[in-house]
């Protein structure tokens, strides 16, 4: 039971950033890929920065753009990325 918990968490939390499109587009040719590294700061009394760092590939553009775009806004402390481009 806690392993089909922990593997629900796992699938949501990578649906929530694109990865089921990514993971299928990795196999196609002509791909668009991006990849980003940023933080965002958690906490009230006590901050501290929560770090993120993915490359992706999608089947389209317009995916591409709007995974970026989301990431971005998520993270948007010490951002690195590069955009998006076809393989």
């Amino acid at each position: 039971m806690q392993k089909s918990l922990s593997l629900l968490a796992v699938g949501l939390s990578l649906l929530a950033f694109g990865a089921p499109t990514p993971v299928l587009a990795k196999s196609l040719k002509g791909a668009v890929c991006a990849s980003f590294s940023g933080k965002r700061e958690v906490g009230i009394s006590h901050v501290w920065y929560q770090p993120y760092s993915a490359s992706r590939c999608f089947s389209s553009l317009s995916t591409c753009k709007a995974w970026l775009y989301k990431v971005q806004t998520a993270y948007p402390l010490d951002m690195d990325f590069r955009p998006c481009h076809s393989r």
